[in-house]
């Protein structure tokens, strides 16, 4: 069966329609930050879409964030969405949010629906943090993805903890990764 471009949101399902164990994952991540800017935004974060059991030297992941960029000497941030290597040594964490079938949401489809949502300018205060709770709640609203029993920031705050108290040092051969409520699982991203 042939990937759709869009999600058929209308649609879908917000249970499970098969057991099937080689569906897609969906991820929030946990970057190390290139610059420190406090402890509320001590890691970069962004949503991965990835196949199970991905290849390290592939690119099958997508990778979808508002990122900062310095524009002409100021500071701005910008939506991505797209396609990357499915590992990144950059990783601290990951919190394991569900999986999607291919019938049902593609990589290109979800970075399509996710320009929907506002990149907010002028908050000094407004991070990747932000735009991942926001996205996490679109997902949910639409219901490409089933209510997951915590709101969008608590699942992000639970990663966050989670990736705050683990060492990537202790984790030679795979990201370190928790459910939706900070518990510590079985990780399926491998480092390259």
């Amino acid at each position: 069966m042939a990937t759709p471009l869009y999600p058929a949101f209308g649609t879908i399902n917000p249970k499970p329609a098969s057991n099937r164990s080689n569906k897609h994952r969906l991820y929030i991540a946990y970057y190390s930050q290139g610059r420190a800017q406090g402890d509320d935004v001590k890691f970069h974060t962004a949503l991965i879409l990835a196949p199970k059991n991905p290849d390290p030297r592939k690119v099958q992941t997508w990778r979808y964030h508002a990122k900062n960029i310095d524009r002409d000497g100021d500071d701005m941030w910008i939506y991505e969405g797209k396609p990357t290597m499915n590992s990144d040594q950059r990783i601290e964490a990951m919190t394991f949010l569900c999986k999607v079938g291919d019938e049902d949401v593609s990589g290109l489809g979800l970075s399509m629906l996710f320009r929907e949502i506002d990149v907010i300018q002028d908050e000094r205060r407004w991070s990747s943090r932000h735009w991942v709770i926001a996205a996490l709640q679109l997902l949910i609203d639409r219901k490409v993805i089933p209510q997951l029993h915590m709101s969008a920031k608590s699942i992000w705050q639970s990663g966050y903890q989670f990736t705050k108290s683990v060492q990537s040092s202790n984790y030679p051969f795979s990201v370190p990764t928790c459910d939706i409520t900070g518990k510590e699982i079985k990780s399926e991203i491998t480092w390259s």
